[in-house]
């Protein structure tokens, strides 16, 4: 009996030590999250639609540098039979624009094109953000599945124990079901654990592009390593790295662009056109004809489209405006929600789960001396359990507080290179 009780003690406690990599499962592939962030962005499905997308703005350029439209003109005068004439011209007219309407354009288009790009930077971005947050959900499913596991298989234990001290004559019945009772409550909980754990990792391969039910198997669950920088430094890193910023930025000179583009349609255009005039009984002749266009009539729409674009370049300059003190506010609020949670799971690690790893092993002790029964053994397994499951909510919290942060910033703060911390299991 006193082999079955350490047996018990060794096996829970071990769930408090460090833990060794896992080796991956036959049918299984272990993967780290910065893999899973690299195949993400070459195979997620929804990042194809934005892939598409940028390649159809990027056509906008080729339509810029179309020049107008050559035209080609046959006119028959003095008719008398349908294909008899006495007078015709046969020659075509060109149409030139006002002569910086055309760089404008194009420039604009460009600009557009950038534009595109930066956004589509951010889709890629908002990607990896998500792909971490599901790793980590998935990382904390599979390692509630382990100590469910380790749970399930110490109530058996537990309960064969009781089952051979109730045919010793030790103990009663009671303690008997009591046992029972655990070991059908660790079962079920094992059996939600995984549902839950396929649930995440069917959303996880999604993003991979891959077949909902393949099998995917994280790195050992670690908290990750503080930013080194100050809260100074991740403010000026953020007006560098921040992608919204940049769009605006394009945003505001195609604004501008937009505006010169709307004053050039207020200059002439011009128009040269060729002819060959035939006239029966006389000499051709070649016949020249240039044109002015004057937009007379077309100002009020002209200046209109120049509001436009003066007012979209005013409240663009008040969208920057805002988005620097969001900025500013989101990393102060990651920040510091990082540090409570830093906090939160180093009290967790160095004070609670110790604290309750030595309230089971006592109570292992006095359950084997006979001075408590197997309730309150089970309540003291209870309460390490439920400190353990705490310890990886609080781990996974302060992961999801360094991505927020790194969503904030706006670039990678490498903060998944954190190794196992000893005594912690992580």
């Amino acid at each position: 009996m006193l082999t079955h009780i350490v047996a018990i003690f060794l096996t829970l406690f071990a769930t408090v030590q460090e833990e060794q990599p896992r080796p991956a499962a036959a049918s299984g592939w272990t993967m780290t999250q910065r893999e899973a962030v690299e195949m993400a962005l070459e195979r997620s499905p929804e990042l194809q639609v934005s892939v598409e997308q940028l390649r159809a703005v990027r056509t906008l350029i080729q339509q810029a540098r179309e020049f107008p439209v050559t035209s080609f003109e046959f006119d028959f005068d003095q008719q008398e039979e349908l294909l008899r004439s006495g007078e015709a011209y046969f020659g075509f007219s060109q149409e030139f624009e006002y002569p910086t309407r055309r760089g404008l354009r194009i420039r604009l288009a460009r600009q557009d094109v950038e534009t595109a790009e930066v956004e589509h930077s951010l889709v890629r971005w908002e990607t990896a953000l998500t792909v971490k947050m599901l790793y980590q959900r998935l990382a904390l499913a599979q390692r509630l599945v382990t100590l469910a596991g380790e749970n399930l298989r110490i109530s058996e234990e537990m309960l064969h124990i009781a089952r051979e001290k109730h045919e010793a004559g030790s103990v009663g019945r009671l303690e008997v079901l009591r046992a029972g009772v655990e070991a059908a409550t660790s079962a079920n909980e094992l059996r939600a654990q995984e549902q839950d754990e396929r649930r995440v990792r069917m959303r996880v391969n999604y993003l991979l592009g891959r077949l909902p039910d393949v099998e995917l198997i994280t790195t050992p669950y670690r908290r990750g390593r503080p930013p080194e920088a100050s809260l100074e430094e991740l403010k000026a890193a953020a007006w560098r790295s921040r992608l919204e910023l940049r769009s605006l930025g394009s945003r505001q000179t195609a604004a501008t662009l937009q505006r010169s583009l709307a004053r050039s349609e207020l200059y002439p255009d011009f128009s040269v056109g060729f002819s060959r005039h035939h006239l029966a009984g006389e000499p051709d002749t070649w016949d020249l004809v240039v044109g002015i266009s004057i937009p007379i009539f077309g100002r009020a729409a002209v200046n209109g489209r120049i509001a436009e674009a003066e007012a979209i370049g005013r409240s663009l300059d008040a969208a920057e405006e805002a988005a620097r003190c969001r900025i500013a506010m989101e990393i102060e609020s990651a920040f510091a929600e990082m540090l409570i949670l830093a906090e939160r799971a180093t009290r967790f690690r160095d004070e609670i789960l110790v604290q309750a790893a030595e309230a089971f092993r006592l109570a292992q002790i006095s359950y084997l001396e006979g001075e408590i029964g197997n309730l309150e053994l089970l309540e003291s397994q209870r309460t390490l359990q439920e400190t353990t499951l705490s310890y990886a909510q609080a781990v996974f919290e302060y992961n999801l507080a360094l991505i927020d942060l790194e969503r904030a910033v706006g670039a990678v703060i490498d903060w998944e290179t954190g190794e196992p911390e000893a005594g912690s299991g992580f």
